[in-house]
């Protein structure tokens, strides 16, 4: 089989669909299957086993999320595929669905949550909405990743949506296992506070809300420091600056730490 996986972002930016694609496509290519992705550009990552095709993201593109079809039948016309797994129904999903016909192709879309978030930021911008509901109902199936989306989906798109299957994001267990041994013989490459902590792992960034965490950690900061305990931020993004800002003015910065990105 032929796989073609769509997606708004991928390597060399880091995040949860990323790192799921990724491992979805060497699992496919390692069971014999034919892959390559098409995504916007950003930047070239280490070398990949398969073929990835990049395109510059287009000026308002909630206006005209249909000018993305033309890379994916640009894609099918220089290396042919059988499946579209779209990462999410805007704008992947619904660029796919109009010429899923034309290209004689199946489209799978999944719902990895960024655009079906309520406070997602583009709810509010003209023709994302419908755009959304178009690109889950254009799938032949739609991937779900919890009761949530699932139950997102059928307020946002429903009805008239294909069937929906559960398939979670896996974890190669083997790989984790041999990372944790090797972990165990390495000096941490950064320094921790001494004692007890909770970690916060993740990209920084508007749609994962650390700014609540930071508000939590304002009321509970005295139980914390009584406890010798503190709280670290490991991710980097678009909001680091602001959360910085925003410890440094509640005058916690003495629990909450920020160690940036880190492997």
């Amino acid at each position: 089989m032929r796989v073609c996986l769509f997606t708004p972002t991928f390597l060399p930016s880091v995040g949860g669909a990323e790192i799921a694609g990724d491992r979805i496509l060497r699992g496919l290519q390692g069971r014999g299957h034919d892959v390559q992705v098409v995504c916007q550009d950003h930047g070239q990552p280490s070398k990949l086993p398969y073929p990835v095709i990049r395109y510059k993201r287009p000026p308002a593109q909630h206006l005209w999320p249909e000018l993305l079809s033309r890379h994916l039948v640009r894609a099918h016309h220089k290396h042919p595929f059988d499946v579209v797994l779209a990462f999410y129904g805007y704008p992947t999903g619904y660029a796919a669905a109009r010429v899923k016909n034309k290209l004689g192709v199946k489209l799978v879309v999944s719902a990895r949550g960024a655009d079906l978030y309520p406070n997602f930021h583009a709810l509010k911008k003209p023709r994302v909405k419908a755009t959304i509901r178009a690109g889950y109902r254009g799938a032949d199936r739609i991937i779900s990743l919890s009761d949530w989306l699932d139950d997102r989906l059928n307020e946002i798109a429903g009805p008239g949506l294909p069937a929906i299957d559960r398939v979670l994001n896996g974890i190669d267990l083997m790989t984790f296992d041999r990372e944790l041994e090797d972990a165990g013989r390495m000096e941490a490459p950064f320094d921790l506070p001494p004692g007890k902590f909770i970690l916060h792992l993740a990209r920084v960034g508007p749609v994962k809300r650390q700014d609540l965490a930071v508000v939590a950690m304002t009321k509970l900061a005295d139980l914390f420091r009584s406890r010798g305990m503190k709280y670290i931020f490991v991710g980097y993004g678009e909001t680091l600056n602001a959360l910085c800002q925003q410890v440094e003015t509640a005058g916690i910065g003495d629990v909450v730490h920020f160690l940036g990105r880190q492997t």
